[in-house]
């Protein structure tokens, strides 16, 4: 069993522990009397879940590569867990102030394309007062990164080029040397570099034990406490983060 292989089997086991970490907590009670941070905090999380168990499917069947998105989703999920732990009320306020936004301009996009839609719904978004709020800057992901973390944005930033349809993301499928073009079905990557996919499941165990480290303190008692310092250890997060540029550094 080779290095790449070793690590990512750890952390694939660390990823099972959290997922029975969550499973075997009942009841889950909230750390304070207004819940709203944490109702949006869980739903962020449970999604978190999903996209790191995506991020090992893919890249057991060998699409690696191919998880920039997930990851990149998985740091966002992780980021906005974190800024609920922090602001807590002020945060879910700025975040709704933002889905009035993006629903109105949703309704100008579809009333634009001659789109249906039930009506009542969007007005009642519309007609809703909501206040202004100082911590409404963080609904944009480069401030919410830089606030967490300084290298945070640097990682989101690369993540976001492999993720999206960019000139870093087709490069991996060519090659252009000595004046001959040679096309590749599968992400070839020179000599020398490390593919950022190939250790994958690592930085989903990373970025999910930050995630899951952020709703702990969203829960009265902060429950988790001990069993992710130990899943921690055991999946080597400390140790091996160095070894991804997508680890955060929320704490």
């Amino acid at each position: 069993m080779d290095e790449v292989q070793t690590v990512n089997e750890r952390a694939t086991r660390g990823l099972e522990a959290m997922a029975l970490l969550v499973e075997a907590t009942d009841p889950f009670t909230p750390a304070h009397e207004d819940t709203s941070a944490f109702q949006i905090a869980w739903g962020l999380l449970a999604g978190a879940h999903r996209q790191a168990a995506a991020v090992v499917l893919m890249h057991d069947k060998g699409l690696g590569h191919d998880t920039a998105p997930n990851r990149r989703a998985l740091l966002e999920h992780a980021a906005r867990i974190w800024w609920l732990a922090e602001d807590g009320p002020d945060a879910v306020i700025s975040m709704n102030r933002a889905l009035q936004r993006s629903q109105a301009a949703l309704r100008r996009a579809a009333d634009a394309a001659g789109i249906p839609y039930p009506t009542e719904i969007a007005d009642a978004v519309a007609a809703t007062e909501i206040p202004s709020n100082r911590r409404e800057v963080y609904n944009n992901f480069t401030q919410l990164m830089q606030r967490v973390g300084a290298p945070l944005l640097a990682i989101w930033l690369s993540e976001s080029m492999a993720a999206h349809p960019t000139l870093t993301s087709a490069q991996a499928f060519s090659r252009f040397e000595d004046g001959v073009l040679t096309l590749f079905a599968e992400p070839d990557y020179p000599q020398g570099i490390d593919p950022p996919g190939h250790y994958a499941p690592l930085v989903a165990v990373v970025l999910l034990w930050h995630a899951m480290n952020s709703f702990n303190r969203l829960l009265a008692g902060e429950p988790w406490t001990a069993a992710l310092q130990q899943i921690g250890k055991d999946a080597g997060i400390e140790e091996t983060a160095s070894r991804t540029a997508a680890a955060p550094t929320v704490t």
